[in-house]
């Protein structure tokens, strides 16, 4: 279901409660103007209005909260293999869960005491219970697809790096690799829909004004092999 659809629906039902609601209120006040037994009878009518008002708002949200079911074999569990299409959907959704978390000021902020040796650290935490629905889909398109993980850390790396997750600002550069091998700037591996889970992203990064020494402290072999 596309996020309009969902809106839509969402909307439908607020809009079904403010109806019913000023339907309701303008009986009370006709009915009870013109007598206790009409007023009595508005009563019932008023029963039989909730009830079809209930049947509306579940009929909503089964197809808004529709289930997602698995139906993978264990072999199509390590045998899909993701197009570049799906690699992107599922970045654009991680984008959409980065950008709702740090909103909200869930994350963690080391700043660095000297640049030209260590980033700042940035780690934005998204647990399942702030929003199931995303991290559920997240997940079973991540499985469905058969992301590889590594690559897909890689490349959303590379995204939040162009400035295309976070507003990065002026003069700021984000690091992608460490000489390490491990990448200091992207997602956590998203193997597990269990409840309970996060999804966490880092971002290391300096003023680029500091790049090139920190260059010179973490890649000094290069740095001779140049001279």
């Amino acid at each position: 279901m596309s996020e309009e659809a969902l809106y839509a629906i969402i909307y439908s039902v607020i809009a079904i409660f403010v109806i019913y609601t000023i339907v309701i209120i303008i009986g009370f006040i006709q009915a009870y103007r013109i007598d206790k037994r009409n007023f009595d009878y508005f009563l019932e009518i008023k029963k039989i209005v909730e009830e079809i008002k209930q049947v509306i708002i579940k009929e909503e949200f089964v197809t808004m909260g529709k289930e997602i079911k698995n139906t993978l074999t264990l072999s199509d569990l390590v045998s899909n293999k993701a197009s570049e299409e799906q690699y992107e959907e599922i970045m654009d959704m991680l984008q959409q869960l980065v950008q709702e978390t740090y909103a909200d000021y869930k994350f963690l902020i080391a700043k660095s005491k000297d640049e030209a040796k260590d980033p700042n650290f940035l780690q934005i935490v998204s647990n399942w219970h702030d929003n199931p629905e995303l991290h559920k889909k997240i997940f079973s398109k991540s499985i469905d697809y058969g992301i590889d993980m590594k690559e897909l850390q890689n490349k959303f790396a590379n995204r939040i790096a162009e400035g295309k997750v976070l507003d990065l600002g002026e003069d700021v550069t984000v690091l992608t690799d460490d000489g390490t091998g491990q990448s200091p700037t992207g997602v956590s591996p998203i193997n597990s829909g269990l409840e309970g889970g996060e999804i966490a992203f880092i971002i290391s990064f300096i003023k680029t004004e500091n790049y090139d020494e920190w260059y010179k402290n973490n890649f000094p072999e290069e740095e001779d092999v140049v001279e």
